[in-house]
């Protein structure tokens, strides 16, 4: 986790415009929520810069995958055969 979400700058939280889409998930630390989120600095992004907090994100989420979804599906019930 110290080298994944934690590592992932926590501002901005968003683009500041709401028609991008973000990715949030909060991490409690020693007690204490965090939010984090893939939303880069929208002036960077404008003026080409590398959405490193979205490329860092899908590199970690892809990486966790079976364990995120294991998560997802916790306590889900499944459909009647």
């Amino acid at each position: 986790m110290s080298e994944g979400l934690i590592s992932i700058a926590k501002e901005p939280l968003t683009l500041g415009a709401d028609h991008y889409r973000a990715r949030f998930i909060e991490l409690t630390i020693n007690g204490v929520p965090e939010l984090h989120t893939d939303a880069d600095d929208i002036g960077v992004l404008l003026n080409g810069g590398p959405a490193k907090k979205r490329e860092a994100f899908s590199r970690i989420f892809n990486q966790e995958k079976a364990f995120i979804d294991s998560l997802l599906h916790a306590g889900m019930k499944l459909p009647p055969k």
